[in-house]
């Protein structure tokens, strides 16, 4: 084949991969969940992950199907497919992580892990995929795209390659502005509470004050000490109602001028972690309550 027809041949094999994969793990993930989940890290239904790692994968392995007798052939595929995937997981992981200071899965929770990016339940899972994929899926893919006449292969591949740049241009802008949204609510969250610590910290010494002046004038303008004490007893007794207001009301202003996308990934990477974990969980609950509050207005 010429360079253009094993690119756009490639091309569909990607996109026939990602979406499979995007496909198995939205349903495992929705059927956990109970609700309907898009896990993917771009907007359409594609993982590009399982893209990369189905082609690797038959990269790699392919010169080795059917060269053992049964079932040996089926062990080194599952083993090479052990390593190569979580090779390919981790470096993912590693590269979303310096890109955008963002962790997209943890595995730290499991028993078997590096670092949070690969554990071995997934590895060994990686190793069933890759027998599948080998054994079954790729023959029946390449038979497929076999049907199709060759230009149709070029269309088809072009648009789905512009598709792509388009998405991945959309959903990294997305993500960078979430970052700075996030940042910028921990700023806030971290001012409200410097704030709030002086306001405490002057109350308390007027408190104190106040206190003093009640001891040292017992048998002398007692009704004017104590109402004194009550009033800074009143802003004390105000303060957190306050502060918990202010707090919630920037929260509700940020997820309010939030895109749906940012709203998508929080929902799809519930195990997502960030330099601003705060701010993240405040953005997390504000979604949680915006769509609370969009079923009902809906039900209307």
């Amino acid at each position: 084949m010429s360079i253009l027809e094993t690119l756009s041949h490639l091309t569909l094999l990607f996109t026939l991969y990602s979406f499979i994969g995007w496909a198995c793990e939205s349903i495992f993930c929705s059927v956990i969940a109970k609700q309907w989940i898009n896990r993917g890290f771009l907007n359409g239904p594609f993982c590009p992950v399982y893209g990369f790692g189905a082609l690797l994968s038959i990269f790699c392995l392919s010169p080795f199907v059917g060269k053992l007798p049964f079932p040996w052939d089926y062990v080194l595929l599952y083993l090479a497919g052990v390593v190569i995937l979580s090779i390919l997981e981790y470096f993912t992981g590693w590269l979303l992580e310096t890109l955008f200071r963002t962790k997209w899965w943890d595995y730290s929770n499991h028993k078997f892990q590096i670092h949070g990016r690969v554990c071995l339940t997934n590895a060994l899972l990686f190793g069933l995929m890759a027998v599948i994929l080998l054994q079954w899926i790729h023959p029946a893919a390449e038979w497929l795209l076999s049907l199709l006449p060759q230009l149709v292969k070029f269309l088809l591949a072009g648009v789905l390659a512009a598709y792509f740049i388009s998405d991945c241009v959309v959903t990294v802008r997305s993500i960078l502005q979430l970052n700075g949204r996030l940042a910028q609510l921990q700023h806030t969250i971290d001012e409200i509470r410097a704030r709030t610590q002086t306001f405490s910290d002057a109350h308390r010494a007027e408190l104190i004050g106040a206190m003093d002046t009640l001891r040292k004038r017992a048998d002398f303008l007692r009704d004017e000490a104590q109402s004194q004490l009550q009033q800074v007893l009143e802003k004390v007794r105000e303060e957190p109602v306050r502060t918990h207001l202010r707090q919630l009301l920037e929260t509700e202003l940020s997820i309010e001028k939030s895109r749906a996308i940012h709203r998508r990934l929080l929902k799809a990477f519930p195990e997502m972690k960030t330099r601003w974990p705060e701010s993240l969980e405040r953005l997390r609950e504000s979604s949680k309550i915006w769509k609370e509050t969009h079923k009902k207005h809906r039900k209307k």
